[in-house]
């Protein structure tokens, strides 16, 4: 068994976005709030593993994103319930949380011992959970009342997830990986995860560097959806339980 952390950091992605659905377009409803606020530097993601076959091993994953922004709207859009008017001053919070379980599975060469560039499957389920808040100052003022404008909106997506991994072993004890997996339906939601990652072990513990992609996109036939694609490198750390 294997227990790892990482720590994810966001380089320059100024976030998610608030897209009007199919709703909003057939009521002739602008519904578009862009980058909704940039991620907190540093995001945590813990894992968890066990070999379940004699070329599985089955993993388990969470990561939580969160952020916030403020920002002058150019034009007027409307936003959960509430319709704010170019010139406002938005307030807008997030919170993303998501986990997932995989099967990573030896698929080509099936033979021992296991070559040093092999295709590995993956068969997995991925959940995904966003919420966001919107409000605004200047209509508070307007209004006479704080908090008048104050909306939160939540979405979730759950998908299976299928994709495919190469892994190169430089050493004995050094490890490339290069990984991707999602699903989707054309004009609903969608999603994948991407990894390329560096890893070295000694002993017990292994040491681990690359960078993450992680892309989602609520149902657009919704009144309103969200959408998102984090990039992100980290390093991490990996304990083998022997």
């Amino acid at each position: 068994m294997t227990f790892g952390a990482y720590v994810l950091s966001n380089v320059s992605y100024a976030g998610p976005s608030i897209r009007g659905g199919n709703a909003a377009a057939t009521s002739n409803y602008y519904e578009d709030l862009f980058n909704i606020g940039q991620p907190y530097k540093a995001i945590v993601q813990y894992e968890f593993s066990i070999p379940i076959t004699r070329t599985g091993t089955l993993y388990a994953e969470f990561q939580r994103y969160h952020g916030w922004a403020d920002q002058t709207l150019g034009a007027p859009t409307y936003v959960d319930t509430y319709n704010f008017l170019a010139g406002d001053t938005i307030h807008t919070t997030y919170h993303i949380i998501t986990g997932r379980i995989y099967l990573d599975d030896l698929l080509f060469p099936e033979k021992f011992p296991v070559p040093r560039l092999r295709l590995k499957s993956i068969y997995g389920i991925r959940y995904i959970s966003v919420t966001q808040s919107v409000d605004s100052a200047s209509e508070d003022a307007t209004a006479g009342l704080p908090g008048s404008s104050y909306n939160i909106g939540t979405n979730f997506i759950m998908f299976p997830e299928f994709g495919l991994a190469t892994e190169y072993a430089v050493s004995p004890h050094v490890l490339f990986r290069v990984e991707g997996a999602g699903f989707g339906f054309p004009h609903h939601a969608d999603l994948y995860d991407a990894a390329a990652t560096l890893s070295v072990r000694k002993k017990n513990l292994e040491f681990l560097a690359g960078v993450k992609d992680l892309h989602f996109k609520t149902t657009p036939q919704k009144e309103e959806y969200e959408t998102g694609s984090f990039i992100t490198p980290f390093i991490g750390i990996r304990w083998h339980w022997q």
